[in-house]
Order: C-alpha cells, then sequence, then structure tokens
C-alpha cells in the first residue's frame, strides 16, 4: 500500500509540474516529448542488455508501509515515468491542472496491476523467460523503441 499511495502522490506532483510547465513555457511540451522518448530509448537499452538475475534468498525485512512510500520519491525512474506520460499521452488532450491531477490515482492503478502482473509472470515463467530472456529482451527492447518513436510523431 506504501507503493501504490507514494506513487500516486508522485503521479499527482508529476501532473501539476508538467501543467505549470507547459502552462508557463509553452514550448516545452516539444522538450518533454523528447525526454520522454529518450527516456524509453535508455529503458530499451537497458532491457535489451540486461541479463537474468540470480535469486538471492534471504530475509527482507524491508516490507511496511513507510518504507514503500518513501522509496517511491527517491525512484528515477517513477519520476520520469510520470513526466513522460503526462507531457507524451495527458497533456496534449488535457490541459486543465484538475483534469490532469484526475489521472495520478488511475495511473497509480494501471501500474500497481501491471508491475503486478509483471511479477506473477515472471514467477510463473521464469524458467522460460531465463532460456529465452535475449528474444524476450529483444522484443520488449524493440516496443519500447517503437513507443518512442510514435511518441515523436
Amino acid at each position: 500500500m506504501g507503493i501504490f499511495v507514494g506513487f500516486s502522490l508522485m503521479m499527482l506532483l508529476c501532473a501539476l509540474l508538467n501543467v505549470v510547465l507547459v502552462s508557463l513555457l509553452p514550448q516545452i511540451g516539444v522538450w518533454l516529448n523528447i525526454l520522454g522518448a529518450l527516456y524509453m530509448v535508455f529503458l530499451a537499452v537497458h532491457i535489451f542488455r540486461s541479463k537474468p538475475s540470480e535469486d538471492n534468498p534471504g530475509e527482507n525485512n524491508m516490507n511496511s508501509f513507510l518504507v514503500g512510500f518513501t522509496l517511491q520519491f527517491m525512484n528515477l525512474k517513477v519520476i520520469l515515468y510520470g513526466i513522460t506520460i503526462f507531457s507524451i499521452f495527458i497533456l496534449p488532450s488535457y490541459k486543465d491542472p484538475i483534469v490532469a491531477s484526475l489521472f495520478a490515482p488511475l495511473l497509480a492503478t494501471i501500474g500497481f496491476i501491471s508491475t503486478s502482473c509483471w511479477a506473477i509472470g515472471g514467477h510463473l515463467f521464469s524458467n522460460l523467460l531465463s532460456r529465452y530472456y535475449r528474444i524476450f529482451n529483444f522484443a520488449m527492447a524493440a516496443l519500447l523503441i517503437y513507443t518512442a518513436v510514435a511518441s515523436l510523431l
């Protein structure tokens, strides 16, 4: 729950930051789109080059609301995700700050469901994914690059 609440708050802050930036400097929207596309390309390269990790069984004492909540404010990927989503997909259609901020809980819910599906799928298909990780990583990287290019068109 801490991750969900922290992520929701980060999405709200990203929405408001994007609205303010675009209203103060309308031409910054183009630069935010480019930044978002570059971030997606960075992620694609990172995914393409990654290898399966070794399982490290050990006790995890980090499962608390406060740890999950505060982690979202130190996670650069969450901040860049929020800036990217709002600048590329939401603000071109919804410039009102109230309407844009209503997307924050929706994005947090989608993120929570997606992360949960990713974790469950990763667990269920871990043997298959570790055996064919190059093909899977290539497909995921290609989809990210496609999304980055499509966001600029």
